[in-house]
């Protein structure tokens, strides 16, 4: 679905936003609701009202959502009145196009559709410098609780915890949600203190977090050869390093 963006700036969403439609039939009619991408990521389905969770397909919405409140837009006295309001409280102005206001169900499957792609607009933004640094540095507190726990775990278990932190890092990036993908690498990195150098957890965070078929096979192998070095296998681990060198001198 594409948005017109009346103020603000589609490459760089404030994370709230104003959304209307106008009225099928009477484009001077103007419906509106208002958008919100919470900073404090939360499991939406777990709120959702029944009458519209079975309306609305909240699958990919589970842990970050651009909310619509109200779910239906509701009628406002004109577009120059929005205008005014978004101007006032630096809100985004977003306009989603002409819906047939008589039907409720298309006018919330409408404003979902809208939400759902100023999220993905808003996970795309530039990241910020200043959160970018907290969340890859150390003493950044997601840190704390990994820095309790891995030292408690077996290597075996440290290692299921770094494959599922790998294929959550690939989803982050992936969905260009740069917040999570920060603090995932922040984890991997302390498994990587408490695994040891030899295991080339920095090789495998970089395979992980970059695109292309070539860092994915990359991402793998080293996620295997971390299994086969916990294993003491090291004739496989010679082979996995073959595998590696061919793919990164190709």
């Amino acid at each position: 679905m594409s948005l017109d963006f009346q103020q603000g700036t589609p490459d760089n969403p404030a994370g709230h936003a104003i959304l209307y439609f106008t009225a099928y039939g009477d484009e001077s009619s103007v419906y509106a609701t208002y958008l919100i991408v919470p900073p404090i990521k939360i499991e939406l389905a777990k709120y959702m009202p029944p009458l519209f969770a079975s309306k609305v397909s909240l699958s990919d919405m589970e842990n970050i959502s651009s909310i619509p409140l109200p779910p239906v837009p509701e009628e406002v006295e004109s577009l120059g009145y929005l205008s005014a309001l978004a101007k006032s409280r630096g809100d985004d102005l977003v306009y989603g196009g002409v819906v047939d206001v008589s039907d409720m169900e298309r006018m919330l499957y409408s404003t979902s559709e809208a939400a759902r792609t100023y999220l993905e607009m808003y996970n795309k933004r530039p990241p910020i410098p200043e959160l970018t640094a907290l969340r890859e540095g150390e003493e950044s507190s997601s840190g704390d609780v990994g820095e309790v726990l891995f030292p408690l775990m077996s290597d075996r278990d440290k290692l299921g915890e770094l494959s599922k932190l790998t294929g959550a890092l690939k989803y982050a990036v992936e969905g260009s949600d740069h917040v999570m993908a920060g603090e995932i690498r922040h984890q991997m990195k302390i498994l990587g203190k408490h695994l040891g150098e030899n295991f080339k957890i920095g090789e495998l965070i970089e395979a992980a977090q970059s695109p292309g078929i070539v860092a994915s096979k990359l991402s793998a192998l080293y996620t295997e050869r971390c299994y086969k070095l916990c294993d003491e296998d090291y004739l496989e681990v010679a082979r996995i390093e073959r595998e590696i060198k061919k793919l990164t001198d190709g």
